[in-house]
């Protein structure tokens, strides 16, 4: 069977957890990887957004000097198929899920999947760094916090509406005296590796003991000052 993981910066991922959950998958299945937003302009778009809310250093270069080797690099050394694109809902992303033909997708972006990528990708999966049914949206870890005093990492199906899809596994991630929301962000795709391998493990089996994920509320990019008053609910928490 085969799996295809759609991400986006090829230039600079470095994420341990994908690392990871590619190694442990590549044993029972043939893995692929899809790169969107592969043109330094949409680094540098990247970068801008994020240079003024985002501890840039703690997300991205955090742990060993081999946990930070680009996960490109990582796929060549492996010998892992991976396709570079401008955009994984492009012409040329469908082109090449097409000629994959992936029995499972697995999403880790930064922007909605096109109703065209759903469609012919049998099931596609994501890790939610939010309590769902509850918590949807963008910036979900934080939200989840101000609003639920707690986060969970939800592994659901995708669909077109956004966080939508039936939920097939919910673990709570471990909330720390001195913890900020990078360190969540890490705790949370530490477990997203764990529920993964966990579903791969038996997916039938999840998927026929699958979650209703109706209801809730969206959310959407949170501000610098309800940033920080999640940030103080976080410390008070803790």
């Amino acid at each position: 069977m085969k799996i295809l993981l759609m991400t986006n910066y090829p230039l600079v991922d470095n994420k341990k957890w994908k690392k990871d959950l590619i190694s442990s998958l590549c044993d029972n299945y043939e893995v692929f990887v899809l790169f969107g937003k592969k043109s330094i302009w949409s680094h540098l778009q990247a970068y801008l957004r994020r240079k003024y809310n985002t501890d840039i250093k703690k997300r991205y270069y955090r742990g060993t000097t081999e946990d930070n080797i680009r996960t490109v690099s990582f796929l060549k050394y492996n010998g892992i198929k991976y396709f570079k694109t401008s955009n994984v809902n492009s012409d040329k992303a469908i082109e090449i899920i097409n000629r994959i033909k992936p029995d499972f997708g697995i999403v880790a972006l930064d922007q909605i999947l096109s109703k065209r990528v759903i469609e012919i990708v049998p099931l596609v999966l994501n890790a939610h760094f939010g309590n769902l049914p509850c918590i949807k949206g963008w910036n979900a870890t934080e939200w989840s916090m101000l609003v639920d005093r707690r986060v969970d990492v939800c592994l659901h199906k995708v669909d077109y509406k956004v966080d939508n899809g039936p939920i097939y596994l919910k673990e709570s991630i471990n909330v720390e005296r001195g913890d900020d929301f990078e360190d969540l962000r890490f705790k949370c795709q530490e477990l997203a590796l764990a529920l993964y391998i966990k579903f791969f493990a038996n997916p039938e089996y999840f998927i026929e003991n699958s979650i209703p994920n109706k209801g809730g509320k969206t959310y959407y990019l949170i501000n610098n000052k309800l940033k920080e008053i999640a940030q103080d609910v976080l410390k008070k928490y803790a």
